[in-house]
């Protein structure tokens, strides 16, 4: 082997090149997975933590229900994608009425079979207040699913241009 292949292999400025490359590749990537971690905590912090709270209050400010009535009408409105279980409905209307946001009675007195629920002045204010704080961190969590679906299924995933563009389109009002 000639010295120009041994030059030519260990050209520094070819390795400062690819190093420089590999560099810029790894933040790159870093960044990804941190967004991809993001999303994650934003997503569960987004349902857990006030959304699930928001949306209770946002069905009984349209009209008084029920619990059962309160899971069924966000399953209908979720076109059945999404159901949340009477162990976290129940407890939050609890802690709702403890809050004083809505106020339950009880439809027999006497056989306390079935509470209705409607929501109070403190409690539509309570609503509004969360529209404004959630809004942010929901369009934030939207975008970010939104990239690592399609980064995950690309052109593969059944619908992804309706679902990828309406959300999208919805994020950038």
């Amino acid at each position: 082997m000639t010295s120009d292949y041994y030059e030519t292999l260990f050209d520094a400025d070819k390795i400062k090149q690819a190093r420089k490359r590999l560099k810029k590749e790894y933040k790159q990537r870093k960044r990804s997975l941190k967004q991809v971690e993001k999303a994650s905590e934003l997503l569960g912090e987004v349902i857990t933590r006030g959304f699930l709270t928001a949306y209770v209050l946002h069905i009984l400010s349209e009209k008084s229900l029920c619990g059962n009535e309160i899971l069924k009408e966000i399953e209908q409105r979720t076109d059945g994608r999404w159901t949340p279980s009477p162990g976290g409905v129940y407890p939050l209307l609890r802690k709702l009425e403890k809050q004083g946001f809505v106020s339950g009675e009880w439809d027999d007195p006497d056989r306390r079979t079935r509470r209705s629920y409607h929501l109070t002045p403190e409690g539509r204010l309570e609503l509004d207040r969360l529209l404004v704080t959630l809004q942010p961190r929901a369009e934030n969590t939207l975008q970010a699913f939104v990239l690592i679906v399609q980064d995950l299924f690309g052109g593969k995933l059944k619908n992804a241009k309706t679902v990828t563009g309406s959300a999208t389109s919805s994020v950038k009002r």
